[in-house]
């Protein structure tokens, strides 16, 4: 992935009103933390973000696993995450490119980002 990609990732993911900061290194090692919390909240974005539904939920981030500490979780946290936007928002993730959670997920993420900026 190219500096200009994870430019673009980091500043659309700014646009959408993403809280935590977001550096341009974030992801040059591999850093599952960063990477789940941009997940849930791109999850929940796309929650918010839906007017057709009204007042329903399409999408939760609440069926994901809260507790990240052993691999186990971590591969199930990626597995839930990836099950849900392919059968609920028919979006297909790489999830082991995900779970790498280094410069190679911002592609995976950037499918999500890309949606949800050409929505606003």
């Amino acid at each position: 992935m190219s500096f200009h990609e994870i430019k673009k990732f980091t500043y659309t993911m700014r646009e959408l009103g993403y809280p935590k900061p977001l550096g341009l290194s974030t992801f040059m090692k591999p850093n599952f933390n960063a990477m789940s919390d941009a997940l849930r909240w791109l999850i929940d974005a796309f929650s918010t973000s839906n007017h057709l539904s009204q007042n329903k939920n399409i999408i939760d981030s609440s069926n994901l696993p809260l507790d990240l500490e052993q691999e186990v979780d971590r591969i199930n946290f990626v597995t839930t995450a990836g099950g849900l936007l392919a059968s609920k928002l028919n979006i297909k993730i790489n999830t082991k490119k995900l779970y790498k959670s280094d410069v190679e997920c911002l592609s995976e993420l950037g499918k999500l980002t890309t949606i949800l900026h050409k929505s606003m």
